[in-house]
């Protein structure tokens, strides 16, 4: 428990240090929303801008405005949004559930072939198939996702028409769609997001599987168990894949992270609001408030992952003690 506290409290820590320091970025950056929207005013002057930026309180140091919307933010107070005239929160939760169910689902169908896939070439090294397996993976890794996606909607969209280019749902007769309709629609417009990253995540846990099960395949334990009499099956499962999953965990839980900060790359090809959309549009557009509120979301993320690895530790190798 004291553990779990005190990586709760690191957590909590680095969280708010990487919102300051997103803050302050944000904060020099050129391109003040004021400066664009008296640029376009040709009554503005510069003393309007100052007494806006005092009203607004934009004039005062970077620290005392950073509390002030920590502050805020705590409260549930996002902002608002100059981009789409709307409070942060309206726009940042629908985004969020999109990048949610899509790095869910590209997590599972990744998680469900490449573990078992590493771990069938990690027990047969040099052998034909894991010849074939290394070739598409490194395929896989070497391929940029917006390349991989483009090929993706120019053969299963304007070659074959199967599959929509982009999007989230059907605009036009929505409203007639309900229950399973309304599901199997969406399911329609995320088969190539989904298939995108699954393809380019696989690829590198098949590797990162392969090479713990190598290592750990040629340890003096599994020797001895072997030499005890056990079955291949229980060398493999009982010893050999327990401890390779240590190494795997953490790549896979960062992975995982992808999950609430969403893939601004595949998310941006495939016009599908998700949070890296969001972040992406945002920072574009000067929207400060939206992209702070993104950037934020994605650190979380990837600091909770991190979180849930060292628990996964414990759990799947009883040397380690959280204490």
């Amino acid at each position: 428990m004291n553990f779990i506290v005190r990586r709760v409290a690191q957590t909590l820590f680095v969280l708010v240090l990487m919102s300051f320091v997103s803050y302050a970025m944000m904060a020099l950056m050129p391109g003040d929303p004021l400066d664009i929207a008296c640029a376009a005013n040709p009554r503005c002057n510069p003393e309007n801008i100052l007494e806006m930026k005092r009203q607004l309180g934009l004039d005062r140091p970077i620290p005392e405005r950073f509390v002030k919307w920590a502050a805020a933010a705590v409260q549930g107070d996002l902002g608002y949004s100059r981009t789409y005239q709307r409070p942060v929160t309206e726009i940042l939760w629908p985004r969020l559930l999109n990048s949610m169910w899509l790095g869910l689902l590209s997590s599972f169908v990744a998680l469900v072939v490449a573990i078992p896939l590493g771990i069938l070439v990690g027990v047969m090294p040099r052998k034909k198939i894991d010849y074939i397996v290394n070739m598409f993976c490194f395929v896989g890794v070497s391929s940029p996702s917006f390349w991989l996606g483009l090929m993706f909607i120019y053969l299963f969209s304007v070659q074959l028409g199967w599959l929509p280019a982009g999007g989230v749902q059907t605009v036009d007769g929505m409203e007639d769609l309900s229950g399973w309709a309304a599901v199997l629609d969406r399911l329609k417009y995320m088969i190539l997001p989904v298939l995108t990253l699954t393809l380019l995540t696989i690829a590198g846990w098949v590797r990162q599987t392969r090479s713990a099960m190598i290592e750990v395949m040629s340890m003096d334990y599994i020797r001895t168990a072997r030499a005890k009499g056990l079955a291949p099956v229980q060398v493999i499962l009982k010893h050999g894949v327990r401890n390779a999953m240590l190494p795997v965990v953490t790549v896979v839980a960062l992975g995982l992270s992808g999950v609430f900060s969403g893939a601004v790359i595949t998310e941006t090809v495939f016009a599908y609001n998700g949070v890296g959309k969001l972040l992406y549009d945002s920072i574009l557009g000067n929207d400060y408030n939206v992209a702070m509120c993104a950037f934020v979301v994605s650190c979380a993320g990837v600091l909770i992952a991190s979180l849930v690895a060292d628990l996964c530790y414990a759990m799947l190798d009883p040397r380690i003690k959280l204490k």
